[in-house]
């Protein structure tokens, strides 16, 4: 992979989870779908990478009442984009659009591939959702990935905050 790849490790998404999550009560279908929309990347994969597995445990944990097998939790209905889409704006409240954006959003990053069609699909939620990444949180998080000595792509980041309508620039 890219050595300039952004990197946000499991104890990341955990926390950020535990932040838009935090005394709230989600109904089980929201709560499958977080899980979807993070737990994909991992099982797309051909092999699951460690921090893949660490962050799905996790997720089963912090999202609650979900079976721990990730192959379990996909539809085939989900292969299906548009109707990933069509889930999402059947969604009850913002709040819950909201949730499942940010998740999407890790689950992008994690994978860490933020291709043309990726960078599509997270425009696309943004804009059903009506409610800009949260890019103060993600840049909090991403600084502190730099102190630890991980190699940022400022120009990615760049593109994410112009996305979210963030007017952070790189350093």
């Amino acid at each position: 992979r890219d050595a300039k790849m952004v990197v946000i490790g499991p104890s990341a998404v955990v926390a950020f989870l535990n932040h838009f999550v935090a005394g709230k009560s989600l109904s089980l279908l929201c709560r499958q779908q977080l899980l979807r929309s993070v737990g994909v990347a991992a099982v797309e994969r051909t092999s699951l990478h460690p921090n893949h597995a660490v962050m799905f445990s996790n997720l089963v944990r912090v999202l609650g009442d979900l079976k721990q097998d990730p192959g379990t939790q996909r539809e085939p209905e989900f292969d299906d984009e548009d109707r990933y889409f069509q889930l999402l704006a059947e969604c009850e409240d913002a709040e819950e659009q909201t949730l499942q954006a940010v998740c999407l959003f890790f689950a992008i990053m994690i994978d860490g591939d933020l291709s043309k069609k990726n960078k599509k699909i997270y425009r696309r939620v943004c804009l059903l959702c009506n409610y800009p990444f949260q890019w103060k949180l993600l840049k909090g998080v991403l600084l502190d990935q730099v102190v630890n000595g991980r190699d940022v792509n400022y120009d990615l980041l760049h593109d994410i905050a112009t996305v979210s309508g963030s007017s952070w620039s790189p350093p």
